[in-house]
């Protein structure tokens, strides 16, 4: 995945539109801590703690792990940069809109509340129904059907945390693009994912990702 400056100012541009809405970094400290780690495709143990900013570290598959640095809060909703550029939406772990990738969500509706939120009574089991749009391939109101199985415990190394977490495993269908894939969400006790295992969208492999600096307000 590669952007040029102008694609890279549009999705940024995107991340900043709403600006009475949420808490944004400036344009230009972004860019400034992009700089930073532009290019990288790896970093040590310690390179997160020395950045100001929240961060989550991603994996795909046969490429090193890159860092993403949070850019903009707005609700529930955690808006993280990707050093080439990129832009991924995260709501309480799952990963719900996206930008420079080849593959992207471009909007997430829930119709049934998701299992993820905190707030909402955890049960084995439960369904949940979303609506999602797909680009490019304009598939539009794709509804995507879940089922949540509780796993069991895990202990778990997340950046340089060890900790006990429990494993969500979500069964998901979109039947109208005969696409089905299973997400994984590792949670701790306050129901905060650390680590998941997520498809984007259909054609894109699945990512990993490792909270490494979580938000102090909105873990995401």
């Amino acid at each position: 995945m590669t952007l040029c400056r102008r694609h890279f100012c549009a999705a940024l541009g995107a991340v900043f539109v709403s600006v009475g809405c949420g808490k944004n970094l400036s344009v230009k400290t972004v860019e400034v801590a992009l700089e930073n780690f532009s290019g990288r495709d790896a970093f040590d143990a310690d390179y997160p703690d020395r950045l100001p900013y929240a961060s989550m570290a991603v994996l795909l598959p046969n490429l090193k792990r890159g860092l993403v640095i949070l850019g903009k809060v707005d609700g529930d909703e955690l808006h993280w940069i990707t050093a080439d550029r990129g832009v991924l939406v995260t709501r309480f772990g799952r990963l719900v809109r996206s930008a420079g990738f080849p593959e992207n969500v471009a909007r997430t509706e829930f119709i049934d509340p998701d299992f993820l939120d905190p707030a909402v009574p955890l049960r084995d089991g439960m369904t949940c129904r979303r609506q999602v749009d797909f680009v490019p391939g304009n598939y539009y109101g794709a509804i995507v059907n879940s089922t949540l199985r509780v796993a069991g415990e895990h202990q778990l190394i997340v950046g340089k945390r060890q900790m006990n977490l429990r494993l969500f495993e979500e069964t998901v269908s979109v039947d109208s693009l005969g696409w089905s894939y299973t997400n994984r969400f590792w949670v701790d006790s306050k129901r905060a994912v650390w680590r998941s295992e997520q498809f984007l969208a259909p054609g894109h492999p699945p990512m990993t990702i490792d909270v490494m600096k979580p938000y102090a307000g909105v873990q995401g």
